[in-house]
């Protein structure tokens, strides 16, 4: 691909939705995602494949707000029309289908030493020396010896978690950013789902919706998963829907159930 050609996509991802990762049965197989996955609670991720509602995934970007309970835990509150939804992360457990365990940690950090300090430090468990010899391979070229021993990249990860790696970015995190670094809270599922172990992604979505709106731009994530948060509104409390639930768009009148 060109540099003009590679520039113009460029520009189209950063004002686009970002939809997320759809895992086909090939890259299950390959990756053998199955168990791993439902050993922590996150199979339903690997069936993500719903068409979104666009304006739905506009209008709760709109109105989104993120608050915070006595407890400092993360809740979100959006509108639709006159009607205001709240959800703590347990209920969004409940509507997304994502496991609600009790260890959840979040930073758009790159580097693991950024998560010594972190406000939720003691949910990261183990030693970073322990993840990496978990979720890398020996780095061997001079360029690799050359890098901090904090950050991670692409290659460095063992080539059974690339897809993982892949799956976690472009589903749960929504980045475009820096495609051949990995996150430090990336790191931190890749060991997690090796050894099985659960934690509460739904803060993880919130925190990570939080800083979204904070910054005001860029890409709006998670516009898949919010389809099931869309179907859920349809179910439960269908009125709501109604101010959003027909627009016009080159004349002719669009009715979102209809692409759901």
């Amino acid at each position: 691909m060109d540099q003009e050609l590679r520039e113009s996509y460029r520009i189209l991802e950063k004002r686009l939705f970002h939809e997320g990762r759809i895992v086909t049965p090939s890259f299950n197989a390959k990756n053998n995602m199955f168990p791993f996955f439902q050993a922590i609670g996150l199979k339903p991720f690997l069936t993500l494949n719903k068409p979104i509602c666009p304006i739905f995934v506009v209008e709760f970007y709109h109105s989104l707000e993120v608050k915070r309970n006595e407890e400092d835990i993360p809740y979100i509150e959006f509108k639709l029309g006159q009607f205001t939804f709240t959800l703590t992360p347990s209920r969004l457990s409940q509507i997304l289908k994502t496991p609600h365990a009790l260890e959840t940690f979040y930073t758009s950090e790159w580097s693991l030493n950024s998560l010594d300090d972190h406000a939720n430090s003691n949910y990261f468990g183990p030693k970073h020396d322990i993840v990496k010899m978990a979720i890398t391979t020996l780095r061997t070229t001079r360029a690799q010896l050359l890098r901090d021993l904090n950050k991670l990249y692409i290659d460095d990860i063992h080539p059974d978690l690339k897809g993982w790696e892949l799956f976690f970015k472009e589903t749960f995190f929504c980045f475009i950013d820096k495609r051949n670094k990995v996150k430090a809270c990336t790191a931190y599922m890749l060991y997690y789902l090796t050894i099985g172990r659960k934690f509460k992604f739904t803060s993880i979505i919130i925190y990570r919706m939080e800083e979204v709106i904070k910054k005001r731009k860029g890409l709006m994530p998670f516009a898949i998963l919010l389809t099931r948060l869309y179907n859920n509104i349809l179910d439960t409390n269908p009125q709501a829907i109604v101010p959003i639930a027909r627009f016009t768009y080159n004349e002719h009148v669009i009715d979102p159930l209809d692409i759901l």
